[in-house]
């Protein structure tokens, strides 16, 4: 009996000892796995965080990629403007989309008086305007202000930086910005290490100054090609003595003028001027005084005649004028003008001062002529009439 006491003894002690191993063992099971729980969870978090990280970077990249697809398309549009006015309205569309500011202003270098003016300002539209279709106001300010003494001085500075303020009022260099509208920027528009302008912009919101400075360099390349073109042009269509168009050019220019004239039942009048005595004039003085007395003379036909009016010279010392809108008695009174001009001229040559006079031939359409042909013929008739009959004279078609 006391073995069988002894055994169940045991076998219960044993039992006991066997629960609290598995006791102790399922404890720190439970610890094992709230501790893997609790690792998975911080795993989550940390994959959370990284998903957030990782949008806002693939959010970051997709704005930067929009941001130089919008360069690229406002670069191209602009390559492919062969003017002023057309480069300056593309950037003006753009610019306002890509950018909020109170006011936009271009300023250019003017080679002529070699300084800078204002070429336009934008005043950005409100919404309202935006839905409407309208808004767009460029104006030519007369007064100098601001931009043009920066411009100056920014000339002057070879590092050619841009001026950025966020606050306060602008003093130096000049007059204070317009209301003090700020945040400012100025941009220098430079092209082969040449200073053309500069791009500013009033009430400038937002961080993306960057994005204008870019902007604004795309834009002086586009100014240098632009002005580069129209220079080219002029040398193919610009006689390079006397500066008026080239007898191909002209005659493209009336052949237009004279379509114009028969579709609207316009009036149209030519002049064909030829400067007396020029040979003798060239063989006694020579072809560099010529020269002058050819250049001199071009330009007193152009200071006598409208921005309409075209003219071009016909070859050796022959002038021709087209006329637009402008009947037979009214080229008469243009002609007589030149003549005179002409006669009372003391035109100086090196050392040496000379006098000269043209003759004048005139045809009018419809009257002399409707084709540009016959137009020519018959002044070109007026003309030696006036040659025959003494020069210095003004001679019209007969009809």
């Amino acid at each position: 009996m006391f073995k069988i006491a002894i055994t169940i003894l045991m076998t219960a002690v044993s039992g006991a000892s066997a629960f609290l191993i598995l006791k102790r063992r399922l404890q720190a099971g439970l610890f094992s796995a709230e501790r893997h729980l609790g690792e998975l969870k911080e795993k989550h978090r940390d994959i959370f965080r990284f998903d957030e990280n990782v949008l806002r970077e693939n959010k970051a990249i997709e704005t930067e990629i929009l941001d130089v697809a919008q360069l690229y398309d406002l670069a191209r549009e602009m390559g492919a403007a062969l003017d002023f006015k057309e480069l300056f309205s593309i950037l003006l569309d753009r610019i306002s989309r890509l950018f909020e500011f109170d006011t936009c202003k271009l300023l250019l270098i003017d080679a002529a008086e070699d300084k800078f003016s204002i070429y336009a300002t934008y005043k950005s539209p409100s919404a309202a305007d935006w839905k409407r279709g309208g808004g767009k106001v460029l104006e030519i300010p007369d007064t100098a202000t601001y931009e043009t003494d920066l411009a100056d001085k920014m000339c002057k500075d070879e590092s050619h930086k841009p001026v950025y303020i966020t606050g306060g009022n602008l003093g130096a260099p000049g007059a204070k910005i317009p209301n003090g509208k700020t945040p400012y920027i100025a941009v220098p528009l430079i092209s082969r290490n040449k200073m053309l302008g500069i791009l500013a912009a009033e009430g400038f919101k937002g961080d993306n100054t960057d994005k204008f400075l870019i902007l604004a360099g795309q834009f002086a390349i586009e100014i240098e090609k632009v002005r580069l073109y129209n220079e080219v042009q002029e040398l193919a269509i610009t006689d390079g003595l006397t500066n008026v168009f080239l007898r191909r050019h002209f005659f493209e220019r009336f052949e237009e003028e004279s379509i114009r004239s028969a579709r609207h039942g316009l009036k149209l009048s030519l002049l064909m001027l030829d400067i007396d005595n020029f040979k003798a004039l060239n063989d006694h003085s020579g072809h560099l005084v010529g020269d002058i007395i050819l250049k001199d003379i071009a330009g007193l036909i152009k200071g006598e005649i409208r921005e309409i009016d075209i003219v071009g010279r016909f070859g050796g010392e022959e002038f021709c004028v087209v006329l637009p809108e402008t009947d037979k008695d009214g080229a008469r009174l243009v002609a007589e003008r030149i003549r005179e001009r002409v006669k009372s001229r003391t035109f100086k040559a090196y050392d040496e001062e000379l006098k000269s006079t043209i003759s004048i031939g005139i045809s009018s359409f419809p009257d002399d002529g409707k084709i540009v042909k016959d137009l020519v013929d018959n002044a070109d008739k007026a003309l030696y009439r006036s040659k025959r009959e003494g020069k210095d004279r003004v001679s019209v078609c007969d009809g």
